[in-house]
Parts: C-alpha cells; sequence; structure tokens
C-alpha cells in the first residue's frame, strides 16, 4: 500500500484516545484501516505490558503522534502486446505511532470540553473589551 494512501488513515487518528480511534477504524472502508487498527492495538499491549500502571492508565492512552514513511518500490513487470513488458511499482509504507498518558486529574479539577473553554474564551474576551 502506498504511503499517501495509509496518510489518508492515520491524519483521521492523530491526536485521539486509543478507545475512539479503534472504533472509527473499525468503520472505515479504507485498506488501511484494519492495518492501522492492528497497529495501535500492538502498540497499546506493548505500552501496558513494558509499564506497570493500573487500568485507568491503559483507558487513559492517546495517540500522540502517528505518522508514515515511504518504503521499498517493488518492481515487478506485465506482459504486454507484440511482447513487450510494462513495469509496475508495487508501493510500500512504514506506519510508526507514540502513545502515551494523559496526565491524572485530581478530582477538584472540572473536565472541560474544548466548546466550554472556546465559550469563556469569548467571555473572557468581552469583558476585557467593556473595561476598556
Amino acid at each position: 500500500m502506498s504511503a499517501k494512501k495509509a496518510r489518508l488513515v492515520v491524519d483521521l487518528v492523530r491526536g485521539m484516545p486509543v478507545r475512539s480511534a479503534l472504533g472509527i477504524l473499525n468503520n472505515l472502508p479504507q485498506k488501511a484501516a484494519p492495518l492501522v487498527h492492528k497497529l495501535l492495538l500492538s502498540a497499546k499491549n506493548n505500552w501496558s505490558q513494558n509499564t506497570e500502571n493500573n487500568k485507568e492508565a491503559v483507558n487513559n492512552l492517546y495517540v500522540a503522534s502517528i505518522w508514515v514513511n515511504q518504503g521499498a518500490a517493488l518492481k515487478r513487470i506485465r506482459p504486454a502486446s507484440k511482447g513487450r513488458a510494462h513495469r509496475i511499482k508495487k508501493h510500500s509504507c512504514h506506519i510508526s505511532v507514540c502513545l502515551r498518558a494523559l496526565p491524572a486529574r485530581s478530582q477538584e479539577q472540572k473536565k472541560i470540553t474544548n466548546k466550554e473553554s472556546k465559550v469563556l474564551d469569548k467571555r473572557e474576551k468581552n469583558t476585557k473589551e467593556k473595561n476598556k
């Protein structure tokens, strides 16, 4: 599979929690989706085996970075008319992933979604403009 086709799938899950990324990859029709799904599962299992933490830390994993590099192209020949031959390049790619655990939050801290933080930012800007 070419790196360009794999990048389309990889860009969808970059920065997402692992659980939701796996759910999205399960429902994608692209050929690269099951391969990236398998890679994320493997990375998650490696992370849980190599570090001694509790189950909460495994559930708090997110895709910190994921990238696709071009691999070697296999050169093949396809027979053509009049005794000729056409070259076919079968592209390959290397997919790398880095997982991180979200820092544990204390109970006093509130979970603010992106929408709520944007609303708060707008309110702060409006109050600053009024005070000037």
